[in-house]
């Protein structure tokens, strides 16, 4: 939990820190206490670029000449990251 100044209602207060349920460049929320809105976005502080990685390295290590896994790591290569979907989808074979 972190103390900071609301931009909603400008009260210090505590900011209550809710962990998303999907893997995403947003690793959690923080809400206001007091008037229950978000104020910000927190990142992940593991890293998605180092959880992808991980995770597609463990599959082709598992598979090296999976198809699914190889077109992943393509487009990992060529974005850095990986989109929500596929990463979900990557846990299903993992």
């Amino acid at each position: 939990m972190d103390k900071d100044v609301c931009r909603f209602c400008g009260v210090v207060d505590t900011f209550e820190i809710i962990i998303c349920n999907q893997p995403s460049t947003h690793y959690a929320k923080a809400i206001c206490k007091h008037c229950g809105k978000q104020n910000s976005w927190v990142k992940n502080p593991n890293g998605r670029k180092q959880q992808c990685e991980t995770r597609l390295k463990r599959a082709l290590t598992k598979e090296p000449y999976n198809r699914f896994y190889l077109s992943l790591q393509s487009f990992f290569d060529e974005h850095g990251s990986l989109s929500p979907a596929q990463f979900k989808a990557l846990d299903k074979f993992n």
